[in-house]
Parts: C-alpha cells; sequence; structure tokens
C-alpha cells in the first residue's frame, strides 16, 4: 500500500521530479569535488638469509626456508604506532600504510603499501617505509645480539612504476550522496503532496454542493365554488 501511494504522490507532482533529480546531482558533484582520488604504491621486499648460513653455494635464494617468523616479527613492528610515525615524518605526510606478510607465497616477503593524496606523495610514503624496513630489522637483531655478519637482510623485488588510483573512496561518498540526496527529495515531495491534498479537501468541504434541491413553489387549490 505505501509504495502505491508514493507512486501516486510522485505522478500528482511529476514536475518536482526533474528538480529532485538536479539537487541529488548537485550533491554528488559538489561531494565528490571535496574529495579527490587516492594513488597508492605497492613493493614486494623478500627477506634474505645471512652469509653465515649460505654454505658453498652462495645462493640465498636456496635458503629462504624458515624465515616466515621474522616476516610476522618485522610486519608487526613496522606496523605499530612508534614506527609509523617515525615514517611519516620521514615522509612528511600522514597519510597511512600497510606492511604485511606475502600471504600468496611461501617465501619470506613483505608486502608494503602506501597511500597518498597524490601520485608523488604516495611514492614519498613508499620510500620512506622502504628506508624502514631494512633499519627496523637491523635494529630488531641488534636488540637481540645478532652479529652483523649472521645478521638478516632485505632486498627489493618488485615496486609498481606508477601509482594506482583508487576511487574507491570517492564512489563509496557518491552512493552515499545519491541515497542521501534522493531520499530526502522524496520526503520533500511526499510532505508537499500530503499539504496539498489537505488544501484541496478543505477548499471542497467549504464549496457549496451543485446537488442540493432548490425551493420548489407550490400552487395551493383555491376554495372550490358550489
Amino acid at each position: 500500500m505505501f509504495v502505491r501511494d508514493v507512486f501516486k504522490a510522485l505522478v500528482r507532482r511529476w514536475y518536482l521530479v526533474p528538480l529532485v533529480l538536479a539537487m541529488t546531482a548537485g550533491g554528488v558533484a559538489a561531494a565528490l569535488s571535496q574529495v579527490g582520488p587516492t594513488y597508492r604504491s605497492t613493493a614486494s621486499v623478500v627477506l634474505v638469509p645471512p652469509e653465515t648460513t649460505l654454505g658453498v653455494t652462495g645462493n640465498p635464494y636456496l635458503f629462504l626456508g624458515g624465515l616466515e617468523q621474522s616476516v610476522d616479527v618485522l610486519s608487526r613492528t613496522l606496523s605499530s604506532q612508534e614506527v609509523r610515525a617515525q615514517v611519516r615524518d620521514a615522509a612528511g605526510t600522514d597519510r597511512d600504510y600497510e606492511v604485511v606478510g606475502d600471504v600468496a607465497t611461501s617465501a619470506p616477503i613483505v608486502l608494503a603499501t602506501a597511500e597518498g593524496g597524490s601520485a608523488a606523495e604516495a611514492d614519498r610514503l613508499l620510500d620512506a617505509v622502504l628506508d624502514a624496513v631494512p633499519e627496523v630489522l637491523a635494529k630488531l637483531q641488534d636488540d637481540l645480539g645478532v652479529k652483523p655478519g649472521a645478521q638478516i637482510d632485505t632486498q627489493v623485488i618488485a615496486r609498481t612504476d606508477e601509482p594506482e588510483v583508487v576511487q574507491k573512496t570517492r564512489l563509496r561518498l557518491a552512493v552515499l550522496a545519491a541515497g542521501a540526496g534522493g531520499v530526502l527529495g522524496l520526503l520533500v515531495v511526499l510532505a508537499l503532496d500530503g499539504v496539498l491534498l489537505r488544501r484541496r479537501l478543505r477548499r471542497d468541504t467549504r464549496r457549496p454542493s451543485s446537488a442540493s434541491p432548490e425551493p420548489v413553489a407550490v400552487a395551493l387549490p383555491g376554495p372550490r365554488k358550489s
């Protein structure tokens, strides 16, 4: 019943629908103008075992097993509030970044993701994160008394050439603005329709009915003659 009433109200006030649509579109455009796109840069860093474990081959990629725990410790340390503040200060931004272990592979690889309001800001933040990775890892090992020759090292194996443009936040904002504008416009149309219907009802009740009978003159018969 409610849906049918809403449809009838929209049909009666059809001239307001284009106005509501135009105002909603304007609200969406205004919301999008306040929030720009986000740029995202990513890089992959592999943990390399120390020279003392390489054996006669000298190939570090043959000894990557057993470094998964180091990946977890490193990623958690880089995600701490203290290190995060230092990385942001070095990059000169308050944007956020993420450092996690690559679950798509069994190799000890760390994925670093940095976001910014511009491509330059995203790259600058990622540079600061990549600079912090070996420093944090070395400090963790220094605190445990690990000698430099026996410490795990890092190597960047992949990085995005150009930051990726991410529109997710803007699209979500556009959907919210469109939904809010549409609901608000519908409520205004329904309220105005109700007011206009009540006014018409009052006018109809005050207007005299054309079907009311007119007074009819009745001729009375005169006295009879004898």
